[in-house]
This record gives C-alpha cells, structure tokens and sequence, in this order.
C-alpha cells in the first residue's frame, strides 16, 4: 500500500490534471449521450404516435364518408318500400351497406358519434317493422285488386264472344232460339261484368284509403329518421373538426318537412278524390 502511495505521488501534477480533464470530459459525453438517446426515443415515440394517429384519422374520413353515402342510400330504400312489393324485398341484403359501414364506424369513432350510429341502426330496425305492419293490409287489397282484374278480363272477354255469335247468327233462319239463349248468355255474363267493375271500384277506393293511413302513420317514423341521420352528419363533422351551423341545418330540415308534409297533403286530397 505505501509503495502504491509512493509512486502515485512522484505522478507529476501535470498528468493527474490531464487524467481529471479527461475523466470530466468522458463524463461530459456519457451525460451528452443519455441525454441524445433519451431526446431520440421521444422523438421516435412521439413520431409513431403521430403516424398513428395519422393514420386512424385517414382510415376515420373513409368510414365517414363511406357511412354519409350508405346513409342517403338507405334512407332512399327505406322511403322506396311504402307502396312496394314486400314479398320480393330481402331486408338484409339491401340494408348490409349501411349496417356494414356504421359497423366499422364504431371501431374507429369516438363515443358521441356512435351513440348517434346505434341509435340510427335501431331506427332503421323500428321503422322496417312499422312499415311491414302498416303496409300489410295494403298488400292483402292490392292482391285482391290483382284477382277482380284478372276475372274482369275473362268475363269481358266472354262478353265480347258471346256478342260476336249473336252478330253471326242474325239474319240465319232456324237461329232464334239460339239466339234467343245467346241474348240471356250476354245478359248474365253482362251483369257479372257490372258486379265485378263496382268490386273493383270499392277495392281501389279501399286501397287508397289504406295507403293514405298507412302513410300518415309512417310520417313521423320517417321524419325522426331525417333528424337522426343529421344530428349523425352533425357529430361527424364536429370530429372532423369541420365548421357547422347546428341550428341552421335544423331550421332547413324543419322546413323542408314543412314543405313535404304539404305536398304530401295535396297528394292525398287528389287521390281522395
């Protein structure tokens, strides 16, 4: 130990205060260089994090403007099913767009823009239902409307036959009595004829009462439908971060269902009469 001492003190000065230097300065580097790593690692979790969110806001615009296009779409199917054929319609099938795209919304929007999403998607299951059971006793009309017609043809046509052989008949000896049945024939079949245009008068009187009920009943399911679709266009632009007057689009809506509900009212009076 004292011969260790002994020649750490023949070290001249200038040595010792070159090895401190070097020593401060090694330290300098080691601290430079965990300062550099620990700035390096923000950065490149702050650079993922930015790619990140880059990239679920790119994939947050394609699911909205997806989920705009199949909304309008929808609400145009929904509207198409009031007088249409139920029986050929595959609910399923014409509604897996906008359920697919509001689907996906959910996975990548925040919460108030799919609580209004859901509650579309529940709308749109209420109103299919109100519309199968308002429309439904159109439908019966419609396919008994189907069957008068159909008879009506038949019995007409056997009129029109029935006149043809008297027309022929005329003016041959030895054919009155024939002609005779004949007249009685066409007299019948005339009457079937008459019964059967005042069944088909009643049938088609029916069938527009029933669609004017049926439609009036619809309007308000269809009305709360066009509000949920804007106040889903609405939740849509505020997480874009897109502008929007609020109260101005709801005045619009307010007056184009004003507007509607007018023109609807004609509609219904001319068909009323």
């Amino acid at each position: 130990m004292a011969d260790f001492l002994g020649l750490v003190e023949q070290v001249p000065n200038v040595i010792w205060s070159g090895v401190i230097a070097a020593m401060i300065a090694l330290a300098g580097v080691v601290l430079s260089n965990r300062s550099n790593n620990y700035r390096l690692n923000a950065q490149l979790l702050h650079d993922a994090s930015e790619k990140h969110r880059d990239r679920v806001e790119g994939l947050r615009r394609e699911i909205y403007l997806q989920v705009s296009d199949e909304v309008a779409l929808a609400s145009n199917y929904v509207s198409s099913l009031v007088g249409g054929d139920l029986d050929n319609t595959d609910i399923r099938s014409e509604l897996k767009g906008v359920t697919t795209a509001l689907a996906r919304l959910s996975l990548v929007a925040e919460a108030q823009v799919t609580g209004v999403a859901n509650k579309l998607v529940s709308h749109y299951g209420m109103l299919m239902m109100r519309i199968f059971q308002e429309m439904y006793p159109v439908k019966v009309i419609g396919q008994e409307i189907n069957k008068v017609e159909a008879r009506l043809v038949l019995l007409s046509g056997e009129v029109t036959d029935t006149l043809k052989k008297i027309t022929n008949l005329e003016g041959l000896e030895g054919s009155r009595e024939e002609i005779s049945r004949l007249k009685l024939q066409y007299e019948k079949q005339s009457l079937l004829v008459q019964t059967c245009e005042s069944d088909l008068g009643e049938l088609n009187e029916s069938y527009r009462t029933h669609v004017g009920q049926s439609n009036n009943a619809l309007l308000p399911s269809f009305y709360e439908m066009s509000k949920l679709q804007m106040e889903l266009m609405m939740v849509i632009r505020k997480d874009l971060g897109v502008d929007t007057d609020v109260e101005g689009f709801q005045k619009q809506l307010e007056l184009q269902w004003e507007v509607m509900r007018a023109a609807y009212a004609d509609v219904a009076r001319a068909i009323g009469k």
